[in-house]
């Protein structure tokens, strides 16, 4: 009130300065009054508002925290009473995980190609962090696992709902055309310019081979049968040549179209002989993994995951064309040589692949 006292003094000693009356200076006073009483009204409507805003948006925001707590609630209910919850909804939820994923990169597109990042596309993550530990899973299933299922053909749906998470291994016999040596050959002939540009270093090689021309320009099939041990790796997560390679290992056709494969790419060559062999794990891709034998014949042995001990291991003869469907994250695999079983002459080429990621080895 005492602000408000001096603003009226203020104003009637102003009037009397400009020679104002006693009347007109009570007339001024009363519009300012007015106005004043106005401003506050207008500011008292404008707080309400703002307090019935942020009331709505605590109440809304205190509901969602309630529900997303009573489905927390529920799943974790659910899980404990019925083990296979976690991966119905798992499987129910991948689809969505790839269209989010697949319009972010192209949110991303500007960002990418105004800002060279391809020196960080091989690292298993930005910044590593030494405490993480995966999750395997529940090794319950595996525990009744004996041997493999052998099928000539499986449809998507058969797949999805019997083998997809699954920890029964199964093998599609000559399900996948033949991949030979010469074929490789042939193959980066006509796209070698493409995968130059991106990648050409081996990661495991014989000495003084360091990249694929070396391996190929050095060493003829007849020079890689006499070696025993050979036993050649290439890496590479680009985008063309991830294209270029399904034209020698096709994407399989019990694969949910619905799904991805990632970038990564291993392939591997080796002798008939080669010792044992575990392909590329450098990242944790999705536990729906296949494995195609392109030429020869190997044992493959798939052991139970580092917290699986009490799973028993599995040991089987892939050939030519066959199909490895397996559970990554219960099973994993190696290959070794297939001795009891005589091996036709030459390289032996192969593929192990995921919906994250795909290996050819």
């Amino acid at each position: 009130m005492d602000t408000l006292d001096d603003k009226i003094e203020q104003i009637r000693e102003t009037g009397i300065g400009h020679g104002l009356s006693d009347r007109e200076i009570d007339s001024c006073i009363l519009d300012a009054l007015k106005q004043l009483s106005k401003r506050s009204k207008s500011a008292a409507v404008k707080r309400r508002r703002r307090s019935r805003c942020a009331s709505i948006v605590c109440g809304v925001l205190l509901c969602a925290g309630v529900a997303v707590m009573t489905l927390l609630c529920l799943y974790s209910v659910a899980v404990w009473v019925y083990p296979d919850t976690q991966r119905w909804l798992k499987n129910q939820a991948e689809p969505w995980f790839y269209t989010i994923t697949k319009n972010w990169r192209l949110l991303t597109l500007g960002i990418t190609k105004t800002f060279d990042l391809s020196g960080f596309y091989g690292a298993h993550c930005l910044i590593g962090n030494p405490f993480v530990e995966f999750q395997n899973q529940d090794c319950g299933e595996c525990q009744k696992v004996r041997k493999e299922h052998v099928l000539i053909t499986v449809s998507t749906r058969q797949y999805e709902n019997i083998y997809m998470g699954r920890a029964q291994p199964l093998i599609l016999k000559g399900n996948h055309s033949k991949v030979t040596f010469n074929d490789l050959r042939s193959w980066y002939r006509d796209n070698g310019i493409t995968f130059d540009a991106v990648n050409r270093k081996l990661q495991k090689a014989p000495p003084g081979v360091e990249s694929i021309d070396d391996f190929l320009a050095n060493y003829s099939e007849d020079d890689l049968i006499a070696d025993r041990n050979i036993h050649v790796e290439w890496t590479s997560d680009a985008v063309n040549p991830s294209r270029l390679i399904r034209r020698l290992f096709s994407r399989p056709t019990f694969v949910p179209r619905t799904q991805e494969v990632s970038l990564l790419k291993t392939i591997v060559v080796s002798s008939p002989e080669a010792g044992t062999i575990e392909p590329n794990r450098r990242r944790r891709g999705s536990s729906a993994h296949w494995y195609v034998q392109g030429s020869g014949s190997r044992e493959i042995v798939l052991l139970p995951a580092a917290k699986c001990d009490t799973c028993q291991p599995i040991k089987f003869v892939l050939e030519a064309g066959d199909i490895l469907c397996y559970n990554g994250h219960v099973w994993r695999l190696q290959s070794l040589p297939a001795l009891k079983i005589p091996c036709e002459p030459g390289i032996l080429l192969r593929i192990k692949a995921s919906y994250y990621y795909i290996d050819i080895q």
